[in-house]
């Protein structure tokens, strides 16, 4: 889902929460690259971490979000790429973005999405989990 806080003046708060919470493995932050502003993405095993992300950041941090639900399902770490994440080539339901660590992902909505990528874009490797990420 992309968050937000509803109030903007909260942003600190906001951040430090999300931070927290990743640090603790609650969450999985990522940074959509490709929208042309700064769009924070969490990711979650099930939909009931989203409430729980709602609950501690509300009692916790003092942070209400703003919370946009989004088709992604699928989540996958370049690891090896013939071009530049932003220069592939992948479906129109597809995205692209950054893990904490400054890494690229591409967020697909179905397996489908998945396949076609690495059959588009010849020498494309990818992970499922950021712990299968290696560079050399």
């Amino acid at each position: 889902a992309r968050v937000r806080p509803l109030d903007s003046m909260k942003r600190k708060q906001f951040l430090k929460g999300m931070s927290q919470l990743a640090e603790e493995g609650a969450i999985q932050l990522f940074t959509r690259t490709e929208t042309g502003f700064e769009e924070l993405l969490c990711g979650v095993v099930g939909m009931l971490q989203f409430d729980v992300l709602t609950h501690r950041l509300r009692t916790e941090y003092g942070v209400s979000l703003l919370m946009d639900t989004l088709p992604f399902r699928f989540v996958r770490w370049v690891t090896q790429s013939p071009l530049p994440a932003d220069r592939l080539k992948l479906t129109s339901t597809s995205g692209r973005a950054v893990d904490g660590d400054g890494r690229d992902v591409l967020l697909f909505e179905n397996e489908w999405s998945i396949r076609l990528a690495t059959e588009n874009n010849p020498g494309l490797t990818l992970a499922e989990t950021a712990s299968r990420v290696t560079y050399e």
